[in-house]
């Protein structure tokens, strides 16, 4: 009697040892279940509310857990904005027993929205059948706002970026288009500037006809009259003047032919100092002279010969205007140096001009 007396108050002992703990147990999921931030909830799986906490109660505009247990008796249509979202979350835990993070927008007692975030499991009877839900909600509005707002922030630096981008290549773009246009300009203005040239080559080959019929008579017949007169006649040296002024306007002429591109022109090998020399000796300069008293010339010519090919009667023309130009801009006393000398150009930095080959000129 004691042992099986013993054994009863053992049992009775484990029993009440056992229940104890439970209490316990039952004690801290209590205090887990009210005090937690986020809301939690149990329900059935057709839409019945079974028990919530007071975050999740305060969250959807109730006034208590039983207020909201009692208030609400169709999940569907009174919690979710649009019910299938409901089907849709049913059928996850369905599938994979439970949810994480399942966004879905949710109506408050009062008819307010917010996006709510569902983290939760299925339970299930002895046949697999889903019968219960448990999980929590939290209201992530703030966080999806603040979401979109570093979404925001992102795409408007990314335009911006793309934007600055665009910018420059449409700059580098304008620039080209700009140097394609000056380049464009150039070149009308250098058709133009030929299309001149044209009209005045053609003007001149025109004169340079009229006036070569009128110069025969003037070269001729001086050389009749020489050949008449006395070689100490007084008179040769005046016909010999008129003969020679005839022949430079003969070589007038035909710069004008070359101009129109209608004489015949045959480059030789010409010495630029002989060239300066004969110019210097001749009557031309001699009454450049005459008309600038006050003006001196010094000559410094290059040592050795400087061989170009070229029209001698060109380059004399040249040298006459260079140096009649050169007279003519002293008003009283001056000096005119006239230098010959060889360069080497290795490379054209004046763009000036047109492009001239490395060379020795």
């Amino acid at each position: 009697f004691i042992r099986t007396l013993s054994r009863l108050m053992a049992n009775a002992v484990r029993r009440a040892e056992a229940l104890g703990d439970l209490r316990q147990a039952e004690n801290r999921y209590r205090k887990l279940f009210t005090g937690a931030v986020e809301g939690i909830f149990t329900s059935t799986a057709e839409g019945r509310i079974e028990a919530v906490n007071p975050s999740l109660a305060a969250m959807m505009g109730y006034d208590s857990p039983d207020d909201m247990t009692a208030g609400i008796t169709d999940i569907g249509t009174q919690l979710y904005v649009n019910v299938e979202d409901r089907k849709r979350l049913l059928d996850s835990i369905k599938a994979e027993g439970l949810v994480r993070d399942f966004q879905v927008p949710l109506r408050r007692k009062n008819g307010e929205t917010f996006l709510g975030s569902f983290w939760a499991h299925g339970i299930t009877n002895n046949q697999g059948e889903l019968t219960a839900l448990s999980g929590s909600i939290v209201d992530i509005s703030e966080r999806k706002q603040a979401e979109e707002e570093i979404e925001k922030r992102r795409i408007a630096e990314a335009a911006h970026e793309a934007k600055s981008e665009l910018l420059t290549v449409l700059e580098i773009k304008n620039r080209a288009l700009q140097e394609a246009l000056d380049d464009l300009q150039r070149t009308q203005s250098r058709l133009v500037q030929s299309e001149k040239m044209a009209v005045i080559g053609t003007m001149a080959g025109g004169v340079a006809h009229d006036l070569n019929n009128i110069l025969g008579p003037l070269v001729g017949y001086p050389d009749i009259i020489l050949a008449d007169l006395d070689p100490d006649d007084p008179l040769r040296d005046d016909i010999s003047c008129m003969k020679d002024s005839a022949l430079r306007a003969g070589a007038i002429i035909q710069d004008l032919l070359t101009m129109a591109r209608r004489g015949r022109y045959a480059p030789r090998t010409v010495d630029l100092n002989e060239v300066v020399m004969d110019y210097l000796d001749s009557m031309s300069f001699q009454s450049v002279q005459a008309r600038h008293p006050e003006v001196t010339t010094q000559d410094e010519l290059a040592a050795e010969p400087l061989l170009l090919k070229g029209s001698k009667h060109h380059l004399s023309q040249v040298i006459m205007n260079l140096v009649i130009n050169a007279y003519e801009s002293f008003e009283g006393p001056g000096l005119v140096q006239i230098q010959t000398a060889g360069q080497r150009i290795q490379e054209q930095t004046d763009q000036t001009y047109e492009p001239i080959p490395e060379g020795d000129y």
